[in-house]
């Protein structure tokens, strides 16, 4: 009978794992298209060329959606939706950190000098919410996780293959004339997703030839599009990954890989010097536009002060100074700096002008939050993540709308989920279930082991042996 009960129990053990095995056969790849998708920004530069069958923020709420619903039916069979609310209230930071700036966004709408539509800052950061929400749901897919690294290198080469594309065919996918920016569009957007990438991509706990080869690439493409604050964010992340990669190490191997860090450094050297020797003769290097910006960029590596100070950040940052002194503690309200021909390029200026003081504390204490979250983790890319956040701050100001930065969120918070709460080996899940499966089997035969001694003394008192 354990013979048959066990049996039993295999062939349906069997025919779960098969159903599973279908089901992620469309699964894995639905999800790891919809992550290259919005992670290199084509949902962006689809729209902008009116070729997307929907509207961008129907796509952004529909296409991971649907992950969502299935995640939760699946979790509400197996074990009442708690393995769900479980990652929710682990990456409850991050969450925070958006429901946080959608709920200011909105109660400023009633801000006397607010300037507002339905369409608000405020209505899409909630949006952003549910975005986030949605790429958190993925963390409860376990089989995504062993091709989740691979997914963020494919997204990285994918969008620099599109910047070096604007730069051999000029102005392809830029708005800037002279700049390569890829599908952002925008150069500088252009380079903080690449740095965003290089993040995801990098393996931070060993240093490896092949992920000094991917800070050759990010470098390039961050070049290239001639990004004063994509030059700092990506030479800070470089520096990071090193040092981490570097002390992560047992101290007698620590020389060992300062060799290695020299022969990739001389690599890199190489591997640049032959990239913009292939690239020289491309006309990219010849628009004005271009030689102008590039001659700023390299008096800002050079440390030339005209190089900084005749930046039009620095004429917007005093504009912008100036009006929000008018109203420090409370700001001019949602929608404030949109209505202005141009905008601050400045996180922090955008957030005084909009929310005042009173804000922009707000949102430092959300962002303190999230840093000392990653920190408690011991995520070191997730520190790096928030840090690089902060810098960035100073030269954009659409950062938190700008999906690739909600999608790093929410991979870098399931990261960070497994890390403390690591899945169980394989062998000892099939060793419990086989446990499970035999349970029948090991009791009756307990049970008779203990009874056979006592049977065949009552037999020998009765004289029947």
């Amino acid at each position: 009978m354990s013979y048959y009960h066990s049996r039993k129990l295999k062939r349906s053990d069997i025919s779960i794992s098969f159903g599973r095995s279908l089901i992620h056969l469309f699964l894995i790849p639905y999800v790891s298209l919809i992550t290259v998708f919005f992670l290199t920004s084509t949902d962006f530069y689809m729209s902008n060329h009116q070729m997307l069958p929907a509207a961008p923020i129907i796509l952004a709420l529909g296409l991971p959606g649907a992950i969502l619903l299935y995640v939760f039916c699946k979790d509400i069979v197996r074990d009442q939706g708690k393995g769900l609310l479980s990652l929710y209230a682990f990456s409850k930071e991050a969450v925070l950190f958006y429901y946080i700036i959608s709920v200011m966004g909105i109660l400023y709408c009633f801000h006397p000098g607010a300037n507002v539509s339905i369409v608000n800052n405020g209505t899409l950061q909630a949006l952003n919410l549910v975005f986030l929400l949605s790429f958190l749901s993925f963390g409860r897919i376990g089989s995504l996780q062993r091709y989740i690294r691979f997914i963020f290198i494919i997204s990285l080469l994918a969008y620099f293959v599109t910047v070096i594309l604007d730069v051999v065919y000029v102005d392809l996918f830029t708005r800037v004339t002279g700049r390569a920016a890829g599908f952002a569009v925008n150069p500088n957007t252009g380079a903080f997703t690449l740095v965003l990438l290089l993040i995801l991509s990098l393996d931070w706990n060993r240093l490896r030839v092949a992920d000094m080869l991917l800070c050759c690439i990010t470098a390039i493409g961050v070049f290239v599009t001639f990004s004063r604050g994509g030059l700092v964010i990506c030479s800070f992340t470089i520096a990071a990954y090193v040092c981490s990669a570097i002390l992560k190490v047992r101290s007698g191997e620590r020389l060992k890989h300062v060799v290695k860090l020299l022969v990739c450094s001389l690599l890199v050297y190489v591997s640049i010097a032959a990239g913009f020797a292939l690239m020289g003769g491309s006309r990219f290097f010849s628009v004005f536009d271009g030689k102008e910006r590039l001659e700023n960029v390299l008096g800002f590596v050079q440390g030339q002060d005209d190089a900084v100070l005749q930046d039009s950040r620095v004429y917007l940052a005093e504009q912008y100074y100036q009006h929000a002194l008018k109203s420090p503690i409370f700001g001019y309200g949602t929608g404030y700096s949109d209505s202005q021909p141009i905008g601050p390029h400045n996180l922090y200026l955008l957030l005084w002008s909009d929310y005042g003081i009173v804000g922009l504390l707000v949102v430092a204490y959300a962002c303190f939050r999230l840093l000392s979250f990653f920190f408690r983790q011991k995520e070191t890319r997730g520190v790096v993540f928030v840090l690089i956040f902060a810098i960035e701050g100073f030269f954009n100001d659409d950062i938190l709308m700008f999906r690739p930065f909600i999608i790093s969120l929410a991979f870098l918070c399931i990261a960070a989920y497994y890390k403390a709460n690591p899945p169980q080996d394989l062998h000892e899940v099939v060793e419990r279930h086989a446990k499970k499966s035999t349970v029948y089997a090991s009791v009756l035969e307990r049970w008779r082991s203990r009874t056979r001694p006592a049977d065949s003394v009552e037999a020998l008192g009765s004289g029947k042996v």
